[in-house]
């Protein structure tokens, strides 16, 4: 595993964990401690990736997944929110304490704003899709290609290479498609409580395409986002 993949199965482990613990298990029970302990590990171990995408799908679904979870119950959903702010006031600290005992510099990768956003591989991914969307700019109607010329490699968003490899209707094409497929993502993890673990891997996947992935070389989102557009949103039957 490379560091971006083992940040994002750390990321499914946390978000999973969490999204049943919130939907199904009460709070102080056994399976409550196990699955606590679970999130603790899928949060050690994107922190162990120190990768910057795979942290920032962990801000971004965990508060999805508790609200979904939450069925509109917004008594339960101040519950857990409280209860998940004192933990991870407690904990994390402890974490990211333990983690760089471990030799991990997160304070070179996540220790302010500037090495958040200013890192090398951060500045570099900026450049790629800037270029890219270049391209874009450049053919407008029927783009410039699956790769940049001069760099030969992709822009690490899939927006931005639709944009540059298929033009403005492949582009919009594919920006629609991502719209219906989030939705849909969203209504499965609040409707279809036994599907919702396909929502969340699709969200995790999609903020992963618009940070490291590839327009024509990533089977498993694709693969997801044909699952999202299919799927039905009525309640199972009885």
């Amino acid at each position: 595993l490379y560091p971006i993949s083992y940040g994002h199965m750390g990321v499914t482990t946390a978000v999973h964990s969490l999204s049943y613990m919130v939907r199904k298990v009460a709070v102080g029970s056994l399976s409550a401690v196990a699955l606590s302990g679970c999130v603790v590990l899928g949060i050690t171990t994107v922190l162990l990736s120190a990768s910057r995408g795979p942290l920032i799908a962990l801000v971004l679904l965990c508060p999805v997944a508790v609200i979904c979870a939450s069925a509109g119950r917004l008594t339960k959903l101040a519950g857990w929110f409280v209860a998940l702010g004192l933990v991870t006031a407690v904990a994390v600290p402890i974490i990211v304490q333990q983690v760089m005992l471990r030799g991990i510099a997160l304070k070179t990768y996540f220790g302010s704003v500037e090495a958040f956003t200013e890192g090398q591989s951060t500045e570099e991914r900026i450049i790629l899709m800037h270029n890219g969307w270049q391209m874009f700019l450049d053919h407008p109607f029927l783009g410039g290609g699956l790769f940049q010329p001069w760099l030969i490699t992709y822009p690490h968003n899939t927006v931005v290479e639709a944009f540059m490899a298929t033009g403005i209707v492949g582009g919009t094409a594919y920006c629609m498609m991502l719209g219906i497929a989030v939705v849909k993502a969203l209504r499965l993890m609040k409707r279809r409580p036994e599907m919702s673990w396909l929502g969340v891997l699709f969200l995790q996947y999609l903020i992963n395409s618009f940070l490291s992935g590839n327009l024509y070389f990533d089977p498993p989102f694709f693969a997801l986002l044909g699952v999202m557009l299919a799927a039905k949103l009525s309640p199972p039957s009885r």
